[in-house]
Formats: C-alpha cells, structure tokens, sequence
C-alpha cells in the first residue's frame, strides 16, 4: 500500500516535471516574485509534509546511519548558493568562491 505522504510527494514531482518541460512563456516579474517566496508561502501542503517528517524524527531514534540527524551547519552549507554551483574540472582550475572553499577543506 502506498502511504498518504508519498502518494502526495509523488504527484507533486508529476506536477513540477510537466511545468518544466512545459513551452509557455513565463513573465519574468511573477518568476522574481515566485523565486523569493518562502517554502510554506510557495507550496503550504509540501512544507507541511516536511513538518510532519521533521516531527517524526524527533520523537524516535532511526537505527539507519544514513537516516540520523544532520547538523546545522552542515544544513546551512547544503541551502547555501554553493548547492547552484556546477564546479566542474580539476582543483585549481574551478571558479573563485568555490575554489578558495576547496583549499580550506583540503
């Protein structure tokens, strides 16, 4: 059987993948506005999804490495400009933030 939260993640991801593909022309004001919306003000019933999972979490102990909890930190790294970066190629040879982050983490 296939659980409420799935079934609804997965129309979501239908949804966004017909979007994108799609042919319209997108007025670029609306695309400003849409870009800066938070997630719960862009789409309330995915943000309130990810709640309820957070909440999950917290009242249990996941026995699956792979499932434990993430710092903040490392959070905050994963939703920073850095995840729009396509660095592609060898060290040294990357863009300017990206490879100053590399020489710090070496």
């Amino acid at each position: 059987s296939r659980s409420l939260p799935n079934l609804l993640l997965r129309q979501r991801s239908q949804r966004i993948i017909r979007l994108v593909h799609s042919t319209q022309v997108v007025n670029m004001s609306s695309t400003k506005w849409y870009m800066n919306q938070t997630l719960d003000e862009s789409d309330p019933q995915l943000f309130q999804l990810i709640r309820d999972e957070k909440r999950r979490q917290k009242r249990g102990l996941e026995m699956i490495a792979s499932e434990n909890f993430t710092s903040l930190s490392v959070l905050q790294s994963l939703s920073s400009c850095l995840h729009n970066k396509y660095s592609e190629g060898y060290p040294g040879q990357r863009y300017v933030f990206v490879r100053s982050l590399q020489s710090n983490v070496s």
